[in-house]
């Protein structure tokens, strides 16, 4: 059934895309398409949440373009959730 296109891991696929997508849309102050340092930053100084994209925005921004896109959140979301169902 997780193979499956209507399947319970589709569907919580595709929500936890569209609220990155979201997300990005909302605290994109510039509305560049992404979010800068100083755009990160400010959020984590509302939320306290965040510094791991603080610390580790370099290598999250894999297109160097100097903004996180939401397809590079979800993809870091993706790698630092990874071993952790056990």
């Amino acid at each position: 059934m997780i193979g499956d296109s209507g399947g319970l891991g589709s569907t919580i696929l595709n929500s936890f895309t569209q609220k990155a997508f979201q997300q990005v849309q909302k605290d994109d102050t510039n509305r560049s398409g992404g979010l800068d340092l100083s755009e990160i930053q400010k959020k984590s100084d509302e939320t306290g949440s965040g510094k791991d994209l603080i610390d580790n925005f370099d290598s999250i921004d894999t297109d160097q373009s100097g903004e996180l896109s939401a397809t590079e959140l979800i993809a870091f979301r993706a790698k630092s959730t990874e071993g952790r169902e056990e």
